[in-house]
């Protein structure tokens, strides 16, 4: 006679290696599932910090192009104030064939009459040339560039 105590038995035991075997079975695959997860978590921190990189050296190219449109903007700027100011002036000679940019008559706004070196008008600048008296006459100079006319 089978002995169903026994039966029971061996089936319990059985069913026990096989929730075992089930248990075992789906630890192997969390266990892959993790290491797939931790793949791509790895995977995704590297794109993340390839993209912040990228983003830096944009970041950086945009500031700098910033910084290079502020410096044209301001050139311009002093270009066109420059081209404002210098058609106040317009070259004289002064005895004897000395060159020197005059303010032009009717171009004063409040300032008295001067003249500026010739050679910083070319650079673009204003310098107002300052007398000296001696005994050659009376001698301009430069504060800016040092150049020295004499006329009488």
């Amino acid at each position: 006679m089978v002995d169903v105590a026994a039966s029971l038995q061996t089936f319990h035991a059985a069913a026990k290696s096989l929730q075992s075997v089930a248990q075992a079975a789906k630890a192997l695959i969390e266990q892959r599932d993790e290491s797939k997860i931790h793949a791509k978590v790895t995977e995704l921190n590297s794109a993340i910090v390839e993209a912040h990189s990228q983003l830096l050296t944009a970041q950086t190219a945009a500031l700098a192009q910033l910084g290079r449109v502020k410096e044209l903007e301001q050139r311009i700027t002093r270009l066109e104030t420059w081209e404002r100011e210098r058609q106040r002036y317009e070259l004289t000679r002064l005895n004897p064939g000395v060159l020197v940019y005059s303010l032009r008559p009717g171009m004063a706004n409040g300032e008295p009459r001067h003249d500026i070196c010739a050679r910083c008008y070319e650079d673009g600048i204003k310098s107002i040339l300052q007398p000296e008296h001696s005994t050659a006459g009376i001698k301009l100079r430069c504060a800016r560039c040092q150049a020295e006319v004499t006329h009488w």
